[in-house]
């Protein structure tokens, strides 16, 4: 069984926070890895923002466990104060 995805992540800095949004294909047990676009917006975005991981993708990641209920994602923005990079792993 599968099914698309959505997400919304903020991401605080020093002095700037940002929204992460978008949404992708769709996952199941064979496919359980993403890799997309989206839109950034917030303080620090007023020369634009863009996505900084490799192939233009602004948000990556895989599920993982018996049912998908763990998720490990990377993300990567250029903004007008420099390129800001993470990470996270969900339970």
């Amino acid at each position: 069984r599968g099914g698309s995805y959505n997400y919304n992540l903020n991401v605080q800095t020093t002095g700037s926070s940002y929204a992460l949004a978008g949404g992708g294909n769709v996952l199941s047990a064979a496919n359980p890895s993403f890799q997309t676009g989206g839109s950034v917006t917030g303080l620090g975005c007023t020369a634009g923002c863009s996505a900084a991981l490799a192939g233009g993708n602004l948000i990556q990641g895989a599920f993982f466990g018996p049912n998908g209920e763990r998720i490990g994602l990377q993300y990567g923005i250029n903004a007008s104060v420099g390129q800001i990079f993470g990470t996270a792993v969900l339970k």
